[in-house]
């Protein structure tokens, strides 16, 4: 089992597959914005038709000999840098140089500039870039840093949590699990989760606390789920599976209810499991949802993909009050179900969401890679069971997106990507778009 649990962690890294784009809606109604807009578009200034950007007019940072595809780096090539424009409400805010994982925050962009020190060691530095008044701020660095949860962020009374584990990950060897406090005034304190860690653990805000989910890799192999209390830093095991099988996927917390998604595995089959916990962490329901799974798949995809895609790590997981689930695992697999239907709602591999205190917000993701640069911009916001879409293309149609986080307060941070593929405008830069 230990084997296996490494080679998931080390197919994930590698599996970005997008393929087999278009697929229909069903059980809820999609329908065009009244007013859909460019997600960048401002009735005074729009970013890139700026006097830095204009489309002719090549930038002001121009990485020298980079690629038209921006921000995109191959395993073995040396990185370029590469400067990111930030902008807000129509200007331009400053730049962020060579930003991992840049999100957005009540209080800023946090993003982390990694030194690399081995195959897959670095040290990060956590920033905060302030768009309004164009400072950026070193929060602190964590030393030896092998991997962290950046698709897990959460933000919580004005500090920002994720997971880290530490050290050259080696077959066999332990790391502890290391929830990382970010707090914009004060810098960075690590708090040990456990000391068996794994490296794609989950992290879910749970009104005041936050919930961690870790798969063990010892012996053992006892997955768990901790509380953890920022009030009084308390940090306490409230589930525990010791049935010597890795059933943790992903965790959620929606109106004092603790939703867990897991995996179970009988008679050589795998199936996709949703357990509901209550506020005392009894478990009041068991729920087999693999027949609404495979309804996501592509009639394309073979038995042996099929399960494959069952077992990958998941990176985005929740449930809507209404009863709507969102699943995106780190492949191929992405899509919104409706749990009291047991339809899917709209399921394309490029479709991916980000949840802030607003609900949620989906987009598709990466045009930029499929043919037709005349394809818009799409966006999704859903309302009860009501599925609303806007299109956009901005006066620059070769920008597309590339990622979106939403602050605590609402704020939305969306990331554009540029291909040109013909060269038609080379090198534009990045963009951080803050609404």
């Amino acid at each position: 089992m230990k084997q296996i649990l490494l080679a998931v962690l080390v197919a994930a890294l590698f599996l970005t597959g997008c393929k087999n784009e278009g697929r229909t809606e069903q059980g809820v109604t999609v329908t065009a914005s009244p007013e859909a807009v460019s997600p960048t578009q401002n009735p005074e200034v729009k970013p890139e038709t700026t006097p830095e950007t204009t489309p002719d007019t090549k930038p002001e940072t121009t990485p020298p000999g980079n690629d038209t595809l921006t921000g995109v780096i191959l395993p073995g090539f040396e990185i370029p840098t590469v400067s990111y424009s930030v902008w807000k409400d129509g200007k331009k805010a400053g730049e962020i140089v060579n930003p991992y994982a840049p999100t957005v925050t009540n209080s800023g962009v946090l993003y982390a500039n990694h030194t690399e020190k081995g195959p897959r060691v670095r040290d990060a530095e956590y920033h905060l870039f302030e768009p309004d008044t164009g400072a950026d701020r070193l929060l602190g660095t964590v030393i030896d840093e092998s991997y962290e949860t950046a698709y897990n962020r959460v933000e919580l009374g004005g500090k920002i949590y994720t997971l880290i584990v530490k050290g050259e990950p080696e077959d066999g060897e332990s790391q502890p699990l290391i929830l990382l406090e970010i707090d914009p005034q004060k810098g960075l304190t690590e708090h040990k989760v456990c000391e068996d860690g794994f490296p794609y653990a989950m992290l879910a805000k749970a009104d005041d606390c936050l919930l961690i989910g870790n798969h063990d890799i010892n012996e053992e192999m006892t997955d768990s789920v901790w509380l953890y209390n920022p009030k009084d830093e308390s940090m306490k095991k409230v589930i525990c599976y010791q049935d010597g099988d890795r059933p943790l996927l992903q965790l959620c917390h929606v109106e004092n209810e603790t939703l867990i998604l897991c995996i179970r595995e009988k008679d050589g089959k795998n199936s996709i499991i949703l357990e509901r916990y209550d506020s005392a962490f009894r478990k009041t329901e068991e729920r087999d949802i693999t027949g609404i799974y495979e309804k996501a798949f592509d009639e394309s995809y073979a038995p042996e993909d099929r399960a494959n895609e069952m077992i990958l790590p998941v990176s985005g997981f929740f449930v809507t009050k209404d009863g709507l689930m969102y699943y995106e695992n780190f492949s191929c697999t992405h899509f919104l179900a409706d749990l009291v239907s047991g339809e899917i709602v709209r399921s394309a591999e490029c479709f991916t969401a980000v949840k802030g205190s607003n609900g949620a917000l989906y987009y598709d993701l990466m045009k930029g890679f499929r043919p037709g640069t005349e394809l818009p911009n799409r966006t999704y916001r859903l309302e009860g069971k009501e599925l609303t879409v806007s299109e956009s293309n901005e006066e620059n149609p070769l920008y597309y997106f590339f990622n979106m986080t939403q602050a605590e307060n609402g704020t939305t941070m969306t990331e554009f990507e540029y291909n040109d593929p013909e060269n038609q405008i080379p090198d534009l830069p990045p963009m951080l778009v803050i609404r």
